[in-house]
């Protein structure tokens, strides 16, 4: 009788001991998984002069295109680096011609999952980078002037990703950056600097499709 009450006892604790194990939190492993995004860009056009106003250009809006290659470090958090390009028109009176508009940048991003539609992903971004703007602009008179700008800029943006798969998602985002732009004109040949000019901003809206992996 004493034998079949300890073995009772010993296979009780031993399920109790089993229960309380599979109870456990288990160690996640994070998805640190490579993304790929390829995407079409429409920026709005911009205004660069110098402090005085003496000098003004503005570009129209245009289209164009960018990769971006990203790495998860968490689930929601995904480290990135992108490239893209547009050509933009002139809006500067007396300039005909159009200006290639181009960012370099690198950030991260965050993402904010909606229980409730579990495929739709928002996310906010922030990141910094180099633009430049550049063209050879003909003036009425039919003078040539090539046109090299750069600086540095700061982006803030949100997006959201919807996906068709666990590796599948269309990715569609808005980012406003921040800046300056220096660099030279160079007319008929004389090669000019360009003073410190005034901050102006760049709206661009992405649209594109992203593979993780």
């Amino acid at each position: 009788m004493t034998r079949t009450i300890l073995a009772g006892l010993a296979a009780a604790l031993l399920a109790g001991s089993g229960t309380a194990h599979a109870q456990r939190p288990q160690a996640t492993r994070l998805p640190t998984r490579w993304m790929l995004n390829a995407h079409t860009v429409a920026a709005f056009g911009t205004t660069v002069r110098d402090p005085l106003a003496i000098t003004t250009l503005r570009t129209g809006l245009g289209a164009g295109g960018g990769l971006t290659v990203g790495y998860l470090l968490t689930p929601h958090l995904t480290a990135f680096a992108s490239a893209d390009v547009t050509k933009q028109s002139s809006r500067t009176i007396g300039l005909v011609g159009d200006f290639r508009l181009t960012h370099i940048e690198a950030g991260a991003r965050v993402s904010l999952p909606v229980r409730s539609a579990p495929n739709l992903v928002p996310y906010a971004l922030a990141a910094v980078g180099r633009r430049s703007l550049g063209t050879t602009v003909v003036d009425l008179e039919g003078n040539t002037a090539k046109i090299g700008l750069s600086g540095m800029t700061v982006g803030l943006g949100a997006g959201a990703q919807y996906f068709l798969s666990p590796a599948l998602a269309l990715d569609a985002g808005a980012t406003l950056g921040l800046g300056t732009f220096g660099g030279s004109v160079t007319i008929n040949g004389v090669k000019t600097p360009v003073p410190d000019l005034q901050r102006s901003t760049v709206t661009r809206l992405m649209f594109g499709v992203s593979w993780y992996r």
